[in-house]
């Protein structure tokens, strides 16, 4: 959201957006209860009363320092974009003890994680929890740990010491959607911004 509205506010200066912010559990309790218009968020979505429409199919990346010593000077030189990804074989993680930068638990990204996790039977000495993409991205290229990131998160700000790959057969993906409560129609508003939202991320389609 935070590379979306800036373009928004730019088209349509005369809108207002109230953007609310946090785990998946929270943004749903808050459409529950008529707090918000709809929701952009990871699937699955866990509360019924609600239809959604996928707006983004994305890869789930590991993230690692481009000095972690499981690294070869080829898997070094991944970038992000169309043809350049990598693929890394996550079983090799056992090879050496890694800290594992997770999302703590009710964000949506967790469960799909922790499923690719328990799938390989990996386990991990160290865990630090986060609530922040951007927290947990930043610890990595400061040298702490790996972690797991979508796709849209990263895919506008790459930073240059740490290194993106593909994981698992076939490579895990993920689908941002936006969702809204039954039965309720958007204001014309809400309807602009959710257009201009699917119209921005149609560039990343996978």
């Amino acid at each position: 959201m935070p590379d979306v509205m800036p373009s928004f506010a730019r088209m349509y200066p005369n809108i207002q957006i109230e953007l609310k912010e946090g785990r998946g559990d929270y943004l749903e309790s808050l459409l529950a209860n008529d707090q918000v218009d709809f929701c952009i968020m990871n699937t699955p979505i866990s509360y019924r009363n609600v239809f959604f429409e996928v707006i983004l199919k994305e890869h789930i990346f590991l993230v690692m320092h481009k000095d972690n010593r499981l690294l070869t000077e080829f898997d070094r030189s991944t970038q992000l974009g169309r043809g350049y990804l990598k693929h890394f074989d996550i079983t090799r993680l056992r090879e050496l003890p890694q800290t594992l930068i997770m999302l703590k638990k009710g964000q949506h990204l967790t469960g799909t994680v922790q499923n690719l996790l328990n799938k390989y039977d990996l386990r991990f000495d160290s865990i630090f929890e986060t609530e922040n993409l951007t927290t947990a991205i930043n610890l990595v290229s400061n040298g702490i740990g790996i972690t797991f990131v979508p796709e849209n998160g990263i895919i506008n700000k790459p930073m240059e010491n740490v290194a993106y790959f593909t994981v698992d057969s076939p490579p895990i993906t993920g689908e941002l959607a936006a969702v809204y409560k039954n039965n309720i129609p958007l204001g014309w508003a809400a309807k602009l911004f959710v257009e201009h939202i699917k119209q921005y991320y149609s560039s990343y389609e996978m």
